[in-house]
């Protein structure tokens, strides 16, 4: 095996493994926001259950908690919105480019698609990671202004 299908199969895998971190990314955008979605529905149910009980004092913590749900909400459709990570040229187009060409040649060019993607991918991975930070951090507020929000309706 030559040094070049060595660097190949590594650019490959390490190409591979970043479309694995995205993947694992948005199944924690999910998984957050499933979350959320049933904390969020607790007092919601509280609150149609038992409407006339509701005062300004009980609807603060709701409030904030609702704000809360809303920004995890936004920051999950951020995230699953970024920009898509880059993966190699249609095969259609290199076919057209590189098809009479020699085979080391043409391995030589696609390594180098390779990394040029991997490199471009490292900042879309960055970001949608910090996103997905700073939505997770938002699940202890959420569930302390829930938690606030039934303490203070089986007090009144």
């Amino acid at each position: 095996m030559s040094s070049l299908d060595i660097i190949y199969d590594l650019a490959i895998k390490r190409l591979d493994a970043q479309i694995e971190e995205i993947e694992g990314i948005d199944k924690k955008f999910g998984d957050n926001l499933q979350f959320a979605s049933l904390i969020i529905a607790i007092p919601i149910t509280f609150l149609t259950i038992r409407p006339t009980q509701i005062t300004m004092l009980i609807l603060v913590p709701f409030m904030a908690a609702l704000l809360i749900y809303l920004s995890i909400l936004v920051l999950t459709v951020l995230g699953y919105g970024f920009q898509k990570l880059s993966y190699l040229a249609p095969i259609r187009k290199l076919r057209d480019h590189l098809i009479d060409l020699e085979a080391d040649y043409t391995k030589k060019v696609i390594l180098n698609i390779i990394m040029d993607n991997i490199e471009s991918n490292k900042t879309i991975i960055y970001t949608k990671a910090r996103v997905a930070r700073i939505s997770f951090s938002l699940q202890y507020p959420l569930l302390a202004f829930v938690v606030t929000f039934l303490t203070l309706v089986v007090l009144n």
